[in-house]
């Protein structure tokens, strides 16, 4: 529905203002009220010098001339540092870190850096700003995730929004599911992604998958895939350092 498509700040802030204003009037009963900030989302994208993930990711490469290449790796995200930009946002520096399992040494992959405020939780990779999650959290809400950048326009949507989520054999009780791309009926293509993420530990669940069907005469609609990448990221660890 029109009304829950999102792209600017504005209305965030106006529905925060709108949840404040309640809160203030429920903090004037002879009890003290304390905002739910659960319910705004922002301990759903956790920040703070020392935080690190660890994932297990499957990915696979699919090339019309050989075939397909599947490799299995770890991969750590830590947050190691964290300074203030232009705008005033204070930005934390993400360390991402490839090993093939637990008997390897940690090799620098790459640097990333992120930020959030009381509207939004962006990530900067390689120069390109995304936006990930929105704030307050809301069922079913969309956003233009390129809407800091210059890439064409890419609708993410939010949903089961605070539910249980079994990972494995572990069970988080709190997570929020956005839904990235869900084309999953295309002759031509397939793209699927999304991510999951848990209340006070951040994602912890990625699937990025996109093909590329065989398009001729003699097999088109069978879904054949010709190119693509299927990457499946799982979360095995977190903590503080």
């Amino acid at each position: 529905m029109y009304f829950k498509y999102i792209k600017y700040s504005y209305f965030f802030g106006l529905v925060l203002s709108c949840s404040i204003a309640v809160m203030l009037l429920l903090a004037c009963d002879s009890k003290t009220v304390d905002p739910d900030y659960s319910r705004t989302g922002y301990d759903y994208y956790p920040l703070e010098n020392g935080i690190f993930r660890v994932y297990q990711v499957k990915e696979i490469i699919y090339n019309i001339l050989s075939p397909p290449d599947t490799n299995y790796f770890q991969l750590k995200e830590i947050i190691s540092d964290s300074f203030t930009d232009s705008a005033g946002e204070i930005n934390y520096v993400i360390q991402r870190l490839k090993r093939a399992n637990d008997n390897e040494d940690w090799q620098p992959d790459s640097i990333w850096s992120t930020y959030r405020n009381n509207f939004q939780a962006v990530l900067n990779k390689n120069n390109i700003l995304v936006l990930k999650l929105v704030f307050p959290f809301m069922e079913d809400i969309r956003w233009d995730a390129n809407s800091l950048n210059t890439k064409n326009q890419d609708d993410y949507e939010m949903t089961n929004l605070f539910a249980p989520y079994l990972l494995g054999d572990t069970n988080f009780n709190s997570t929020v599911t956005v839904i990235q791309e869900e084309n999953l009926d295309s002759l031509i293509f397939f793209d699927y992604r999304l991510e999951v993420y848990a209340q006070n530990i951040g994602l912890i669940d990625k699937i990025d998958s996109r093909l590329k069907f065989c398009q001729e005469n003699d097999c088109f609609g069978l879904k054949i895939i010709n190119e693509g990448r299927q990457y499946k990221q799982t979360l095995i660890a977190y903590g503080v350092e």
